[in-house]
């Protein structure tokens, strides 16, 4: 699934689905001046939980 949607301020935003209900939305944002390094962000819902979860691994691993 993709998807054009005309945003306001003359913007265009692109939303793909995935599996499991995931999806990417990719935001056209004229004005900007990017930096001169590769930029990727992600929204993560659950990360307090896997931290947790890896915490205990280490403490597992560990003895």
């Amino acid at each position: 699934m993709a998807t054009d949607e005309p945003l306001s301020q003359g913007r265009l935003t692109m939303l793909f689905g995935a599996a499991s209900g995931s999806s990417i939305s990719l935001s056209e944002m004229p004005d900007r001046i990017p930096p001169p390094y590769p930029v990727v962000s992600f929204m993560v819902t659950g990360i307090e939980e896997l931290v947790e979860a890896l915490k205990a691994r280490a403490r597992a691993s560990l003895g």
